[in-house]
């Protein structure tokens, strides 16, 4: 690599990493680390450096810019270093969405998505909001990915949590099918695999609860437990006699 293309291919990490990161379609959590693999999706998409693997971006790091970036190793995660960090804010509030966010799927997953909307109960979706940075996070996962358009605003109204990250990227762990509309020819599926795709009415999915202001990815308050076998729990905790030591504590006390 020149010189100069060495300039710019740091000017652009950083950015990616740091300055403007949800630009790229990135979400840094909340230490600043950014996924290796991540990042070389989203530089590849950068015609001048289409050709970067991560193998290239972790000898550029060591050989050339050790001062101005991290690399974890075993966690295959990238950052800036703690100098142009420092300022910089990682942890997302909660937010009103615009009227209207998007997002891209794999052909497969359409029915899913249709029939049980999109559901995450650890990493959020990511959406965004203009339609060409939802497809091009969508050439991370399949070369034609299909748009879905998400109604984001009656989403929060009926209990969609969203959280903002920089100027284009909202995050959020549950939509409702109701809200979501997927472009595109309907992938045609077999008799055999219609049965994945009906609701399972087994659980009850009620909408994340917002608990915290200003923390990362705040765990939605999801019900995933059978009514039956938790209100089954409940009964054999209350009726449970107390062991005998316990018991014969309390007969000497009252002597």
């Amino acid at each position: 690599m020149h010189k100069k293309d060495q300039r710019l291919f740091k000017k652009l990490l950083i950015t990616a990493l740091a300055k403007k990161p949800d630009s790229f379609g990135l979400v840094p959590d909340e230490n600043g680390w950014i996924k290796l693999k991540e990042l070389v999706k989203a530089i590849s998409q950068e015609q001048r450096f289409k050709h970067v693997t991560a193998k290239v971006i972790e000898q550029f790091v060591l050989l050339l810019e050790k001062e101005d970036f991290e690399l974890d190793s075993q966690s295959k995660k990238i950052r800036v270093s703690y100098k142009l960090r420092k300022n910089l804010k990682f942890s997302y509030e909660i937010s009103i969405p615009p009227p209207i966010l998007f997002t891209a799927i794999r052909p497969k997953a359409y029915h899913y998505i249709l029939t049980n909307g999109f559901i995450s109960k650890e990493n959020p979706i990511v959406f965004s909001r203009s339609k060409e940075l939802a497809l091009k996070r969508g050439k991370w996962i399949h070369n034609n990915p299909l748009l879905v358009t998400i109604k984001a605003y009656e989403a929060a109204n009926n209990g969609s949590v969203f959280y903002k990250v920089g100027e284009e990227i909202f995050l959020s762990h549950y939509i409702a099918p109701e809200y979501i509309h997927i472009e595109g020819s309907v992938p045609k599926i077999s008799v055999k695999d219609q049965e994945k795709y009906k609701p399972d009415k087994t659980y009850e999915i009620k909408a994340p609860k917002a608990e915290t202001m200003g923390s990362f990815f705040m765990s939605p308050d999801f019900n995933f437990e059978n009514k039956k076998k938790s209100s089954k729990f409940k009964k054999d905790k209350k009726h449970k006699k107390d062991p005998d030591w316990k018991r014969i504590r309390r007969q000497k006390r009252r002597r």
